[in-house]
């Protein structure tokens, strides 16, 4: 049995690819394929929720929950008196918490450009600005998110998970 499922690495890379695609659609100025890109990252965001929520993916969600309620209880007992294998549990617990900090602020993205693209059909015209300076605002959230990312694998892979990044491409083995 696989670690990751097809369905999981093809909607991470896919994700990363448009999420890529649209900080270069802002470096170029280019609002409408920015727009376009934008419907994409909304349309995976909204396939991810359906195959959570339908339970497509129930393993891999029982699998986080578990390691994020082992975590906390981790830390909560033990505050920061944790061995190294304790430690890990937490970080990993910590890691898992993260990606719905991604999920929020992608949502946000989403939710405020849809609103600065259909603020004259929503009645959000007067708020065209607000919008843009709350998407700006999660876009440098994601920014940081992306960069604590890449820094939390590259860790993982030379510390407690060699083959971290293998196991994004090829599914792993549990």
């Amino acid at each position: 049995m696989r670690k990751w499922s097809l369905v999981n690495r093809l909607w991470h890379w896919l994700n990363a690819l448009v999420i890529f695609g649209s900080l270069v659609t802002i470096w170029l100025e280019d609002v409408d394929v920015h727009v376009k890109v934008g419907y994409i990252l909304g349309a995976l965001f909204v396939f991810r929720v359906i195959y959570n929520v339908l339970g497509f993916d129930s393993r891999n969600v029982k699998r986080s929950r578990e390691t994020i309620k082992k975590g906390l209880q981790l830390f909560r007992e033990k505050k920061f008196k944790l061995n190294a294998q304790e430690f890990y549990s937490v970080e990993k617990a910590g890691a898992k918490l993260s990606y719905t900090g991604f999920a929020l602020i992608l949502l946000s993205l989403l939710l405020t450009g849809f609103g600065m693209r259909f603020g004259v059909q929503l009645g959000l015209e007067a708020h065209h600005h607000a919008l843009k300076e709350i998407h700006e605002f999660f876009n440098l959230l994601m920014l940081l998110f992306i960069g604590a990312h890449v820094v939390g694998v590259v860790y993982a892979e030379c510390t407690q998970e060699p083959n971290i990044v293998s196991d994004m491409i090829n599914g792993g083995k549990e």
